[in-house]
């Protein structure tokens, strides 16, 4: 999970040192493992034997550019939002929602971008991540983490305002398997905004996060924006939902990792 500082134009994700740890209470530690789902869509999850603990990161899906009719009136998409908690208590057996967000896609002539969806572990109440706004005439805002303590939530990059040009570049994407490098905010020259590129682990694609014409990078990354029908901005980055469990292990970055 590639969690950076917030940096317009990047997925912002700064996050706190962690003291609690995923564990088994009551028995034998469980034997580490993890479960990611990044194909947005509603799932079940099942907690194993022994499983008494998670911790869990939510990522909500980026935000379309919009196709504008002038010069700067190409925004670029926010970023999705991201949360995590730690120490999370679930019921061997039982089974709980897994919600992954998808990214906006403005494959028509949309003067507004549509938005990234919400991305959820159980209830967003418990611990979730919204999807960043569609870009307009100005960058649309990054998503937000919805969880509320002890979880811990972090505002998604915000979408490039064109400044006048033709393009927004959208916020860029972010990794999953613990914290990273920061992503680095889209430079604004004088004729269109530039994407933010996403943090460490997060995937890259047109422009390393998300690009006019192009594709925003997993996950959650927003995709820019333009005023031309050849370079409209596409698929935003889809959100992403991972589980993982085992003493010892931690968000932001205590042995986070897949093992």
């Amino acid at each position: 999970m590639s969690f950076g500082r917030p940096t317009r134009n990047g997925l912002g994700i700064g996050l706190r040192a962690s003291t609690t740890l995923s564990t088994s209470a009551g028995g034998p530690p469980a034997v580490p493992g993890q479960d990611a789902y990044t194909t947005p869509g509603t799932y079940s999850w099942v907690a194993p034997a022994g499983v008494k603990s998670v911790c869990v990161v939510c990522v909500g899906g980026g935000g379309a550019g919009s196709y504008g009719f002038a010069a700067g009136t190409g925004g670029g998409g926010g970023a999705g939002g991201l949360a995590y908690i730690n120490d999370l208590t679930v019921i061997p057996g039982n089974s709980y929602t897994v919600v992954v967000g998808s990214g906006g896609n403005n494959s028509a002539t949309a003067s507004v971008g549509p938005s990234g969806t919400t991305s959820y572990f159980s209830a967003t109440n418990v611990v979730g991540a919204s999807g960043g706004q569609g870009g307009s005439s100005t960058g649309g805002a990054g998503g937000s983490g919805t969880a509320s303590a002890p979880a811990v939530g972090y505002a998604g990059g915000n979408g490039g305002n064109p400044n006048g040009g033709q393009i927004g570049g959208g916020g860029g994407g972010v990794g999953i398997l613990g914290e990273g490098t920061s992503g680095v905010g889209g430079q604004v020259p004088t004729n269109q905004g530039y994407n933010g590129t996403g943090g460490s682990g997060g995937l890259p694609t047109t422009s390393q996060s998300g690009g006019s014409s192009g594709t925003g990078g997993n996950y959650g990354g927003g995709c820019g924006g333009n005023n031309t029908s050849a370079n409209y901005g596409t698929q935003a980055g889809s959100g992403a939902v991972r589980i993982l469990w085992g003493a010892g292990r931690a968000f932001p970055s205590t042995n986070t990792g897949d093992v």
